[in-house]
């Protein structure tokens, strides 16, 4: 623990010296959901509600390249990572589960590039990132500890992600997130390495009421997640090889007194997010090549809420909704 504060507080420190060449950024984002299922084992007994509170905090410095609005912002940020995962019901039968119930810390390094109001403003926002990160898995649950035994705690990942809005301002709009990583473990089993994860999620969403004090939205999303390596059995994991379907209910509320609803966009500020949504998800590969023997639930129902708070420079980084 001594080591893992020391290394906490370094990060924090360079954090403190601010350079006439860069800009200070902090990114916050908090989800609390309930779960039904989490898409977890349904034999030989049904593993069923869960209550995850997931906290990252990536706090860096952000070098521009190219500042101007009129063309497309270029940035090279340096940051540090951490992550808590929490399942409240940890102590219930079945929950002690170290994938949700652990921190990770770390830093990274991302070349950013973004972009506001292309093809004659129907793009809203477009944002690319090339981007490498390190991080360490450990916990502070001694009941969960015991899986360390029998998984990887470090992985490095580099890759690319990328961000669209679209037509917000219209009843319908559109959000696409794709994130195509490389793990060297995915914090995975000794052995069972590496991956090529790709995560394309677009959702279609319809307007219901917006004003300045809130955003009401219904949703369709479907996200698919393929693991393109083909070293092992373990790359054709199912919570890696899957598509899911999304329909879903929000509320943003923009927390930022300031917010000015016909300039402002509402994904940059501060805000208050509330959702419930029902999923069902299809395994893209055949069961009898799962390197386990279980079934797993095909469906989740899950409602909670989001904190977005951006900070620094971070308020040209806009809220995500499956951004984690």
């Amino acid at each position: 623990m001594k080591n893992i504060i020391k290394k906490l507080l370094i990060i924090f420190l360079l954090f403190q010296f601010p350079s006439s060449y860069a800009q200070f950024l902090n990114e916050y984002w908090q989800n609390f959901s309930h779960r039904k299922t989490n898409y977890s084992d349904v034999t030989p007994e049904p593993r069923e509600d869960f209550s995850l509170l997931i906290t990252v905090i990536k706090p860096g410095y952000r070098f521009y390249i190219n500042d101007e609005p009129s063309s497309s912002r270029i940035s090279l940020d340096v940051y540090g990572r951490f992550e808590h995962v929490h399942d409240f019901r940890y102590k219930t039968k079945f929950h002690d589960n170290v994938y949700n119930n652990h921190y990770k810390y770390g830093f990274g390094v991302r070349l950013r590039i973004q972009k506001e109001d292309l093809i004659n403003h129907w793009i809203k926002y477009l944002h690319i990132d090339l981007f490498a990160e390190t991080q360490k898995m450990e916990t502070w649950n001694n009941d969960v500890e015991y899986w360390f035994d029998f998984i990887e705690q470090q992985n490095n990942r580099f890759g690319l992600n990328a961000w669209l809005n679209s037509n917000y301002g219209n009843p319908f709009g559109q959000e696409t997130y794709l994130d195509l990583s490389y793990h060297s473990t995915n914090f995975s089993d000794p052995g069972h390495d590496p991956y090529l994860i790709l995560t394309l999620s677009p959702k279609l969403y319809y307007n219901i009421s917006r004003t300045k004090k809130h955003f009401f939205d219904l949703y369709i999303n479907e996200e698919l997640v393929k693991d393109f390596m083909q070293k092992g059995s373990w790359n054709r994991n199912p919570f890696s090889n899957n598509l899911k379907t999304i329909l879903g209910i929000r509320a943003i509320f923009p927390l930022n007194e300031n917010f000015n609803l016909e300039k402002d966009h509402i994904f940059y500020n501060t805000s208050f997010l509330i959702f419930s949504e029902y999923s069902a998800i299809s395994y893209l590969d055949d069961k009898s090549d799962w390197p386990w023997q279980t079934e797993l639930a095909n469906h989740d129902f899950r409602f909670g809420f989001m904190i977005w708070w951006p900070l620094g420079e971070a308020k040209y980084t806009p809220l995500i909704q499956n951004r984690f």
